[in-house]
């Protein structure tokens, strides 16, 4: 314990000293998972493939990579370890799996970063840790990683860029296909806690993962979902064929006739359509875009 005196103030530190200290080795998780869940590895599930790294540990893949056949027999099947092998040399991702445990990443992250990226997945994350975010890691987690593994500053543009499309998931999961700068502002100011890093974090612009329109900011996704489903009705209404202005073979319809034809239909059917039934016929046939609501009415009480 050490005591110091700063303007009258007296500051106490406590320094521990540590008098052993051993090497914990990865949890193995991302290999186990890889190996359990490969439809090509048949008859190795989570047991076998645990019992496999708890034997040989992170030395696992070198085995498998040097294809050591023998001393895989030793936990699984000939056929099995021959499968295991073919896999890891087929897909070569063993590195990759080895250094997702080894950077504590967790295993159903892990997966899908493997499945996106394949054997570029060690370089993808380390020139970017924040893109784990798309892959549903929690910001805590992957700002905790970048910061103390990558060694990425508090204002890095990568991690002011993250911080803000991190805050429009969170708007999105919440039913919001964009956010207000004044909501986006306070939601990125929870996760950055500086206001300067967040007044830089909204000057950075629009960004590979999310647009500003107007005041408001959109993830890139739903951006182009938005704007391609606002093309794709423009289109509608301005017709996109000869074909879709009537579903009749003689011509536009008029109200008349779509009347006409109702009251056949109810003659044939032997039942009477409601009149907003009605209209919604009159708008699906006569407009070349049309919009109908169903409303349910409430259930009523039984007495």
């Amino acid at each position: 314990m050490t005591k110091t005196v700063i303007k009258g103030f007296v500051k106490h530190d406590r320094q521990i000293y540590a008098e052993t200290a051993r090497i914990l080795r990865p949890s193995g998780q991302n290999i186990i998972a890889w190996i359990a869940e490969n439809p090509n590895i048949i008859g190795v599930g989570h047991v076998k493939a645990r019992k496999l790294y708890d034997r040989f540990g992170p030395d696992l893949i070198n085995l498998i990579e040097q294809r050591e056949i023998p001393a895989l027999t030793t936990v699984v099947t000939e056929e099995s370890a021959q499968l295991i092998c073919h896999a890891f040399q087929q897909h070569n991702v063993g590195e990759v799996l080895l250094w997702l445990d080894q950077m504590g990443i967790n295993r159903s992250i892990g997966q899908k970063v493997i499945s996106c990226y394949g054997d570029q997945a060690r370089d993808k994350v380390e020139s970017n840790p924040y893109l784990l975010i798309s892959f549903e890691a929690k910001w805590k987690i992957v700002d905790g990683l970048a910061r103390n593994r990558f060694g990425v500053s508090e204002n890095d543009h990568r991690r002011l860029e993250a911080a803000v499309e991190e805050a429009l998931y969170r708007g999105l999961s919440k039913g919001h296909t964009c956010l207000p700068e004044t909501n986006l502002r306070q939601a990125v100011n929870r996760l950055l806690l500086k206001k300067d890093l967040v007044d830089q974090a909204l000057a950075l612009g629009d960004s590979t993962q999310y647009r500003k329109v107007s005041d408001r900011y959109q993830p890139a996704g739903t951006y182009i979902i938005e704007s391609q489903v606002a093309q794709r009705l423009h289109e509608i209404i301005e017709g996109e064929n000869a074909s879709q202005g009537s579903i009749f073979q003689t011509g536009a319809p008029s109200h008349e006739s779509v009347e006409s034809a109702i009251e056949q239909y109810e003659q044939a059917q032997g039942f009477e359509l409601s009149l907003e039934q009605k209209q919604a016929v009159q708008c699906s046939v006569t407009s070349k875009a049309s919009l109908i609501l169903a409303v349910r009415e409430p259930a009523k009480q039984l007495s």
